[in-house]
């Protein structure tokens, strides 16, 4: 996979967390239903976001040309704190856990890689709630099976 796939493929995932979910998103961008996008960002995603689709996704969503092309977070960077909040820290901490105990309930043992990115999605979503969604991550664990 080529790097602008691998950060298309974050950035839509950043998108599904921060705009109300894979249902919500799909919705907005035109889908009758999610199964298009989980096919490009689930855990074992089986379609590439291809240069058409991510122009479709920016205008639809009113990005900036090509944003979804770049690594998130790049124009961030030197705004980033030397020090991470605690309240971060302890936040990423507990979701890690959860995932832990969910991928240990259900004998489910992904690679580093794809629980990289159940952590991203269930953070993205956690900071929109202002909690860890447990049903979510169960869903997410689930769709490992």
């Amino acid at each position: 996979m080529s790097r602008v796939a691998e950060v298309r493929r974050a950035n839509v995932r950043q998108l599904i967390g921060e705009r109300g979910g894979l249902t919500d998103l799909s919705k907005r961008l035109g889908y009758k239903n999610p199964s298009f996008l989980s096919q490009m960002t689930g855990p074992e995603p089986t379609r590439e976001i291809t240069e058409k689709t991510a122009r479709k996704i920016e205008k639809a969503l009113s990005l900036d040309p090509g944003s979804l092309d770049k690594p998130i977070g790049y124009a961030k960077v030197e705004q980033s704190p030397s020090r991470p909040d605690p309240d971060v820290v302890a936040l990423v901490s507990e979701v890690i856990r959860m995932i832990g105990r969910e991928c240990d309930a259900a004998e489910v043992h992904p690679s580093p890689g794809k629980l990289a990115d159940i952590a991203a999605l269930v953070l993205a979503a956690s900071f929109e709630q202002g909690r860890p969604p447990a049903d979510h991550i169960k869903q997410i664990v689930n769709l490992l099976k």
